[in-house]
């Protein structure tokens, strides 16, 4: 029973779409799911959410970048899967969030009952009669929905003589708008009330946003059979993005190289990055060989130097993936002058192998200590 329908958060990671978080929702249809859609989006987009979501986002690419971490075991029971905790909390709440709340009627304001369901589910794969929602949240500028429905579920969509003079419906198995998702619909309609007009507005609202391309669809779940629509615009800017999942770039293999060098010598010689460091983009390329080598970086005597060199006038210091950084070498990345207009410094540190007086004191020598500090738990806790 219900108009069922599943929202999944995706972004890429690593070197391919992932899912991070979906949930299953009862009754979420036509002007419903477009409310959902777009408070979802206002919701993933809010500046104020934004750095959880950046430490997520980098979490998820850490985690998905260890050949040994997939997404749920298929064999799992349901019964074992909700015992687990979330695997991205921030998400998985920004998700429940607004799937509960949108379209609360003023007069009877109770929120919905969703909940979630395993990572790996497929497109199809849930109990489901009105199609899917997928946002995805890779650049958080930017965010991205679309609807999809499928064959099994089409006829929700069909045409009929109410609506032949709207012409034929979308595709299946492709990227729809919400003007496309709504126009067709054939739920429940009372035929004493017309929603034409708020169906029309929420379609507006949702026009503004981009669509996910198709090739992001296929990514997540190849099986599809997804079709291009070929009078639909191309989206060059994420299809090159799809494009760039091979191996690594020349830069890349030589800025590993240089890293692994500078690592393994038993004292700083931050001079070799001295050319380097004037090149566009090799700064964020910096960061991220830092992340890949962490585990490295902090047994060498080179790390704090490097911590500077890779954030270098940055005004947010997010060192959240580097659960295993010490107090000791945080403290003399920190008294660099490279790091003087450091605003907010992000942790997650490994209380395991810290005491709160040595983070404490080695916070103290944060440039800004009357700004904000943000702490979480490390991944292991």
């Amino acid at each position: 029973m219900g108009e069922r329908h599943q929202i999944f958060v995706v972004a890429r990671v690593g070197k391919r779409y992932r899912t991070l978080a979906v949930i299953h929702h009862q009754y979420l249809y036509d002007c419903l799911a477009l409310s959902a859609c777009l408070l979802l989006i206002s919701i993933f987009s809010d500046k104020a959410n934004r750095r959880p979501l950046e430490m997520e986002l980098g979490l998820a690419e850490e985690f998905y970048s260890d050949p040994n971490n997939t997404e749920s075991d298929s064999t799992t029971s349901y019964a074992s899967f909700r015992a687990k905790p979330v695997r991205f909390p921030f998400i998985g709440t920004c998700l429940v969030v607004g799937a509960s709340t949108a379209g609360l009627d003023p007069d009877f304001p109770r929120a919905s009952t969703v909940h979630f369901e395993p990572e790996d589910t497929g497109f199809a794969e849930g109990d489901n009669n009105t199609g899917i929602t997928v946002l995805d949240i890779t650049d958080l500028d930017n965010v991205r929905y679309c609807f999809v429905a499928w064959r099994r579920i089409g006829w929700r969509w069909d045409l009929d003589s109410d609506l032949a003079q709207l012409g034929p419906p979308p595709p299946l198995n492709t990227p729809w708008s919400g003007a496309e998702y709504g126009r067709h619909w054939q739920g429940f309609r009372d035929p004493g009330v017309s929603i034409d007009g708020k169906r029309d507005r929420l379609a507006t609202k949702l026009a503004e946003f981009p669509l996910v391309n198709v090739t992001a669809l296929a990514d997540l779940w190849p099986w599809g059979m997804w079709v291009v629509d070929p009078s639909a615009p191309t989206d060059k800017t994420q299809d090159d993005t799809l494009k760039h999942t091979g191996g690594a770039s020349l830069r890349d293999q030589a800025l590993a190289k240089l890293v692994q060098s500078m690592l393994s010598t038993p004292q700083e010689n931050m001079g070799l990055l001295d050319e380097p460091m004037r090149f566009p983009g090799f700064q964020g390329a910096l960061r991220n060989q830092l992340f890949t080598v962490k585990d490295e970086l902090f047994q060498s005597a080179a790390a704090p130097g490097l911590l500077r060199a890779a954030w270098a006038g940055e005004t947010l210091l997010d060192w959240s993936r580097f659960d295993g950084l010490s107090p000791e070498t945080m403290m003399a990345a920190l008294q660099g002058p490279e790091l003087n207009d450091a605003r907010e410094l992000i942790l997650c540190p490994n209380w395991s192998n810290t005491t709160p007086l040595a983070l404490a004191q080695a916070i103290c020598s944060f440039p800004s200590p009357s700004r904000p500090l943000h702490l979480g738990g490390s991944r292991q806790s």
